[in-house]
């Protein structure tokens, strides 16, 4: 079997990689840039560089050629962008290969954030206090009325750090128009406003076949970066009635298919699940899936053979995973993560996705960074790049 994964710089990239190439199956990778992380595995077969995704029509014309030239079993997008293209050209590109994702419609709902809280709403589900201003007036004001800390989004999944924090009033403010000036953001599709949930992270996992839900799991985020509300760098398994619920009733109404993470917050005020965003796509902590026995890249891949997979929510629970480089560069800009970092560091009980038997990725994963740290670059793990958690 041969199967191709798109963004090859992404670290869960380099899971599906692994995760493939250990049951003996041929995995190629695809990337703007050379040699991306995943390709340094010694599971990966060979690596293409593709044009990037914003120039949309050059993209996918790279791909149908390429996707003609050399026949794959399977094609498996990682990026929101990459999800959003392919899904977009779905009947296009099933001429030549299975794609295990639902039509670019569902797909669209998970990607734009106001539409997902909608279909929360809808179906009942809790979701934080969000407003949608529709100019720099409105923003102004409702600037005085809020309740601090709030968040600042992007309306559309953009799949980089689009998020940020404010404090106080000015603050808000300066952030709000230099989110929008950084990203160009402008009407009618401005930064959503929000409440700022205090809480753990927690998600909700689930491969599905035509609407019909066959692999489950669940985590809870133990530190994130940043320590506001971001990428798990510390994880652990758990299982929970009402989280599944909530998900799963998401996901059924979009009459899902392939896999998804929907990502909440329980909210301390009232111990509530509070929707955060639906991810239609391979999240950033497969590793800790993987680990705990639930391998959702070879099911997709079991799926797009025909074979029948049977439902299940069986996996360990209470499995740690740490993810050792990103944790070490949030302690740089927290301290008190050190304690935390370290003691997960020094348990062998906890999982982590180094391994001796696949050095590769960590030695170009570190010399990545230490170039960025060289010239200057900010690490960024919200966003492109290697570094990406997304």
């Amino acid at each position: 079997m041969e199967v191709l994964v798109t963004d090859g710089s992404y670290k869960h990239t380099l899971a599906i990689v692994r995760s493939l190439g250990k049951r003996g199956i041929n995995v190629s990778v695809m990337a703007t840039e050379k040699c991306p992380l995943a390709s340094t595995s010694k599971y990966c077969q060979a690596a293409v560089i593709s044009p990037g995704y914003h120039n949309e029509a050059a993209f996918v014309e790279f791909l149908l050629s390429f996707l003609q030239n050399k026949r794959f079993s399977l094609l498996i997008p990682v990026g929101y962008k990459a999800v959003e293209i392919i899904s977009k050209y779905k009947i296009e590109l099933d001429k030549y290969t299975s794609v295990e994702l639902p039509p670019i419609e569902q797909v669209s709902i998970c990607l734009n954030k106001k539409r997902t809280y909608q279909l929360a709403h809808q179906l009942g589900i809790p979701s934080p206090v969000t407003f949608y201003p529709q100019d720099q007036d409105e923003v102004a004001e409702k600037a005085t009325g809020l309740q601090y800390p709030v968040v600042i989004k992007a309306m559309r999944e953009a799949g980089g750090n689009t998020i940020t924090y404010a404090f106080h009033h000015d603050e808000f403010i300066a952030k709000y128009q230099d989110m929008c000036l950084k990203h160009h953001f402008s009407e009618p599709e401005l930064p959503m406003v929000q409440e700022y949930i205090r809480g753990p992270g927690y998600g909700f996992f689930a491969l599905y076949q035509q609407g019909i839900c066959k692999k489950v799991f669940m985590h809870r985020r133990e530190r994130e970066f940043p320590v506001t509300g971001g990428a798990s760098i510390a994880a652990v398994s758990v299982y929970d009635e009402k989280l599944k619920a909530c998900g799963k009733k998401l996901l059924d109404a979009l009459n899902w298919h392939g896999v998804a993470m929907v990502e909440f917050k329980l909210d301390k005020a009232d111990n509530q699940f509070k929707l955060m965003e639906i991810n239609p796509k391979i999240w950033g902590s497969l590793d800790l899936a993987i680990a705990a026995g639930v391998d959702f890249p070879y099911d997709l891949a079991r799926m797009s053979r025909g074979e029948p997979v049977e439902y299940s929510e069986e996996y360990i629970r209470g499995l740690r995973y740490q993810w050792p480089i990103e944790d070490l560069i949030c302690v740089k800009s927290h301290p008190s993560y050190f304690w935390p970092f370290f003691k997960d560091l020094c348990n062998f009980k906890v999982k982590k996705n180094i391994t001796m038997r696949d050095l590769n990725p960590a030695f170009h994963y570190l010399f990545t960074l230490l170039g960025k740290m060289i010239m200057g670059q900010k690490s960024n793990l919200a966003g492109g790049g290697p570094l990406n958690q997304c």
